[in-house]
């Protein structure tokens, strides 16, 4: 079982995955299932779909972070707060969990005053997302799995963890950014 979980492993190159996302042709009914079917290709493939795509993307890596940590998943969004927590505050927190509340990256556009998006559209993105590109979760609990360190987390596992989700995420959202991209080249293609 050990031989088959390492060659799995082995087989997996985030380079060649983030090169397939960035090659992928996207149809108008792509961006219209990213999108929850609930607008038309036109404004899917607008802004609209790139701030979903790029929330999505982070949504599920704060998913497998928290689940890395052993925390509960993100929460209801909440109004966004941009303020930095002062070092008093981060050492005066009570738990690791409350130390990573703190800590964890935010998005006006992941927060109740997001000009974009509401919350139940991340849920059309996530799905599309793990459909389309499973990789992308794989690549999350991956990164995580190999800083993983056995016994309870602690403030500086914490940091290293966000540290490999905001690399992770970039790399994902280039990928996606260069698809997006080629939408033009991608309006007449109309099969998966």
């Amino acid at each position: 079982m050990a031989a088959l979980e390492e060659n799995r492993s082995s087989l997996f190159d985030v380079d060649v995955e983030l090169a397939k996302i960035a090659a992928t042709c996207l149809t108008s009914q792509n961006y219209e299932q990213l999108a929850g079917n609930i607008v038309r290709h036109g404004v899917a493939r607008s802004s609209f779909g790139v701030y979903l795509m790029r929330e999505s993307v982070a949504t599920i890596g704060l998913g497998e972070l928290r689940a890395a940590l052993g925390f509960a998943p993100p929460p209801p969004w909440q109004h966004f707060n941009d303020t930095k927590p002062s070092e008093d505050e981060l050492s005066a927190t009570p738990t690791i969990e409350a130390y990573y509340e703190l800590r964890e990256p935010r998005s006006l556009e992941r927060s109740l005053d997001s000009f974009y998006l509401l919350e139940n559209n991340m849920m059309s993105g996530i799905a599309f997302l793990d459909a389309r590109f499973p990789t992308i979760r794989t690549m999350f609990k991956r990164s995580f799995e190999a800083i993983r360190q056995p016994g309870l987390p602690d403030r500086i596992l914490v940091d290293h963890f966000i540290d490999k989700f905001v690399k992770v995420r970039r790399k994902v959202n280039s990928a996606i950014r260069k698809m997006h991209d080629r939408g033009e080249e991608c309006l007449d293609v109309q099969v998966d």
